[in-house]
């Protein structure tokens, strides 16, 4: 799907996000895979400050602020905002077993 090694950006609303789940989620299961994403986050992505209310706000001002950038999710209801704003974005597709992107 990717051609290149793409340099992932993570906002800080995101990052905070995933360390209160990591903590205070619902489910020991839920815990456990925020403070998974939380680590590859923290190992492999550049957290960036990004002017924005909440997480999702925060991924769609930061992909609007680059046409180059696609967005990666698992959240429904952002996947349909980002549609609606003609932003691609990646996500799992269980009955595929793999990687899908929307643009």
């Amino acid at each position: 799907m990717l051609y290149s090694n793409p340099e992932c950006l993570v906002p800080a609303q995101v990052a905070r996000e995933l360390e209160k789940l990591s903590v205070q989620g619902p489910g020991l299961h839920r815990r456990r895979a925020a403070r998974l994403a939380l680590a590859a986050v923290q190992r492999r992505c550049r957290i960036v400050e990004v002017e924005a209310e909440s997480a999702d706000d925060a991924l769609i001002v930061l992909a609007l602020s680059d046409p180059e950038l696609i967005v990666a999710t698992a959240d429904n209801e952002l996947r349909r905002r980002l549609r609606e704003l003609g932003i691609p974005n990646i996500y799992y597709r269980r009955s595929r077993h793999g990687l899908m992107l929307e643009a």
